[in-house]
């Protein structure tokens, strides 16, 4: 048996549903998905909301966030923001990879996970983790 952080990994369904439950709340007319705080002399501070560091968390609980070289794959997370439709074909482990790269440059360059919530992009990756959950059910 693989272990939740391995590359290997293959998230369960329960797994999976654990994220994609944050579908519904991410798409709530009026979500809000942090604030920004400037002062003066301070590089600004973002605040995500309280739903996204539990989305975070989820990320990180449920094996989607684990070790490799995520530097070396924004390229990919970056053709995948600009083209979403390609998320209809991408695999899970795809996905994590994905999300991988997403937590961890968030903790870089904070608000980052937040404008790709606020732009839809997550939600177009939960779609797609959605479709993958059906599909590992059906099979079940």
């Amino acid at each position: 048996m693989n272990e939740i952080s391995d590359a290997t990994y293959v998230p369960t369904a329960e797994e999976i549903q654990a994220l994609v439950r944050y579908l519904p709340v991410f798409e709530t007319k009026g979500f809000v998905s942090g604030t920004s705080e400037s002062r003066p002399g301070f590089f600004p501070d973002f605040m995500n909301s309280r739903d996204v560091l539990r989305f975070v968390h989820a990320l990180y609980d449920n094996g989607f966030v684990f070790p490799f070289d995520w530097v070396r794959w924004t390229d990919r997370v970056d053709a995948y923001i600009c083209k979403p439709e390609t998320l209809q074909t991408a695999s899970l482990q795809d996905i994590r990879k994905l999300l991988t790269a997403i937590a961890r440059k968030d903790r870089f360059c904070a608000g980052q996970l937040a404008c790709l919530i606020d732009g839809g992009f997550i939600q177009a990756v939960l779609r797609r983790l959605e479709a993958i959950g059906d599909c590992q059910a059906d099979q079940a």
